[in-house]
C-alpha cells in the first residue's frame, strides 16, 4: 500500500509539473497574438486623387509627407494625379485645390504620422504622384523621413524647395525644364541623397544645406544659362560630377581637391573653358569633416 501510494504521489507531481510547463510555454504566444491585434498590420487603404488646373496660369504645389515611400514624376495629363497606400487612419492625406486671380494652390498634406511604438515593418505609407507639364509650377515638398525618387524632367518648374529629415532620395531632372527655375533649395538632416542632371533644371541658383550623410551632385544635362551652386554639409562624403562643355569653377573652402581636369585659380579651381565660356557654373563648398571627390562627364 505504501509503495502504491508513493507511486500515485510521484505521478501526480509529474502531471502538475507538466501542466505548469504547458501554461508557461503557451502564454507568450497568447500575449504575442494580443499585441499583434493591438499594434500589428491593419489592412492597407488605397486612395486615388486627380486635380485639374482649371483657369490657373501658374500653380503652387505644397506636399507634406511624414515618412514612407515616395515616387514623384512629371508627364501627367492632369495638374496632379496621386495614388496613396497607407495602413493607419492617421496616415491618410488631405488634398485641396483653390484658384484665386488665376493663381492656383494645391496642398497635399499628411497631418498625422506613424503611431508611436510601431516599427517600420508594422505600417505602410506610399505616395505615387504625377505632375502635369502644361503650367508653370512652384513646388515645395516636405518629405520627412522618406525613401524614394523624384523626377521633375519636363515639368515647368519656376522654383523647387525640398525639405527632409533622415531621407534616402534620388532627385533627377531627366529632361530639360521648359521654364526658368529661379532657385532650387534643399534642406536635409542626416541623409543619403543624389541629384542627377542638374543642368536640365535650367536654374539660376542651387542651394543645398545638409547634415551628416552621403551626397552626389551630378551637374550634367543641357545647360541654358549660367548658375551658382552653394553646398554646405556636415561630416560625410560629397561627390561632384562636373560637365565638360561649359565653364566650371569650384571654390572648395577647406576641402582638398584632387582633379586632373581643374587648375588652381587663387583659392578656387577652374576648368579650361571657364575664362571664355558664355555659360558658367560656379560652385562654392562648405564641407565638414569628410571626403570630396570630383569627377567629370
Amino acid at each position: 500500500m505504501i509503495r502504491r501510494a508513493l507511486f500515485i504521489a510521484v505521478l501526480l507531481a509529474v502531471t502538475l509539473s507538466l501542466s505548469g510547463c504547458c501554461c508557461c510555454c503557451c502564454s507568450p504566444d497568447v500575449r504575442g497574438s494580443r499585441v499583434a491585434r493591438e499594434v500589428g498590420d491593419e489592412k492597407p487603404h488605397h486612395e486615388k486623387h486627380k486635380v485639374e488646373r482649371g483657369d490657373a496660369d501658374q500653380v503652387r504645389i505644397y506636399l507634406k509627407l511624414s515618412g514612407g515611400e515616395l515616387d514623384l514624376t512629371g508627364g501627367g495629363d492632369k495638374l496632379f494625379e496621386g495614388q496613396f497606400t497607407y495602413s493607419a487612419p492617421e496616415l491618410r492625406p488631405t488634398v485641396s485645390y483653390d484658384v484665386q486671380d488665376r493663381y492656383g494652390e494645391l496642398r497635399v498634406v499628411q497631418k498625422g504620422s506613424a503611431t508611436p511604438g510601431r516599427s517600420a515593418g508594422q505600417w505602410r505609407n506610399k505616395w505615387l504622384l504625377r505632375l502635369g507639364t502644361d503650367v508653370p509650377i512652384d513646388l515645395e515638398a516636405d518629405v520627412g523621413a522618406s525613401d524614394g525618387e523624384i523626377d521633375l524632367g519636363g515639368v515647368h518648374l519656376k522654383s523647387f524647395h525640398l525639405s527632409a529629415r533622415a531621407a534616402n532620395l534620388k532627385v533627377r531632372f531627366s529632361a530639360p525644364n521648359p521654364d526658368v527655375a529661379s532657385t532650387i533649395k534643399v534642406n536635409t538632416g542626416t541623409s543619403r541623397m543624389s541629384f542627377e542632371k542638374l543642368g536640365n533644371a535650367n536654374m539660376s541658383d542651387f542651394e543645398f544645406d545638409g547634415g551628416v550623410g552621403t551626397y552626389l551632385f551630378d551637374f550634367g544635362g543641357r545647360w541654358q544659362r549660367s548658375a551658382r551652386a552653394y553646398i554646405r554639409t556636415g561630416t560625410g562624403r560629397v561627390t561632384l560630377r562636373l560637365p565638360q562643355d561649359i565653364g566650371v569653377r569650384v571654390c572648395p573652402g577647406d576641402a582638398e581637391v584632387n582633379s586632373d581636369e581643374l587648375r588652381r585659380d587663387g583659392e578656387c579651381f577652374v576648368n579650361s573653358l571657364y575664362e571664355d565660356a558664355e555659360i558658367r557654373l560656379d560652385i562654392d563648398l562648405d564641407l565638414g569633416v569628410g571626403k570630396l571627390e570630383i569627377k567629370t562627364h
